[in-house]
């Protein structure tokens, strides 16, 4: 298959059907160079990834931790009578929050960690 493609590049570049020995080592040598250089881009994209990975994580995580500190602050004030929410508006807040954390982590799980 590979002799197929150089002949026909030679061919298409007007110097024969046949390349010489040299040629043929300068052609095979810059295809394995060409595969080095695109396996070496490949680990540096999957090394990026995984930093990525850490860093988003840490934030979302944190970002979760921040709200499910601010909603418990709000039960507990409402708890001890320092603010006052009708019943109403405390059980949509526990809801959507307990839908939000599960989704935000559903949703990073499924990103930061898909295979």
């Amino acid at each position: 298959m590979e002799n197929k493609v150089l002949n026909k590049l030679n061919t298409l570049g007007g110097k024969g059907a046949s390349p010489s020995m040299s040629e043929e080592k300068e052609y095979t040598s810059t295809k394995a160079e060409m595969e080095i250089a695109n396996l070496q881009e490949e680990l540096d994209g999957r090394k990026q990834d995984r930093e990525q990975r850490k860093v988003f994580a840490l934030w979302i995580f944190g970002l979760v931790c921040v709200y499910l500190l601010v909603v418990l602050t709000a039960v507990y004030f409402v708890g001890f009578g320092l603010m006052v929410l009708n019943d109403i508006v405390l059980n949509v807040l526990l809801t959507t929050t307990t839908a939000n954390v599960i989704g935000i982590f559903i949703i990073v799980a499924k990103y930061l960690f898909h295979r």
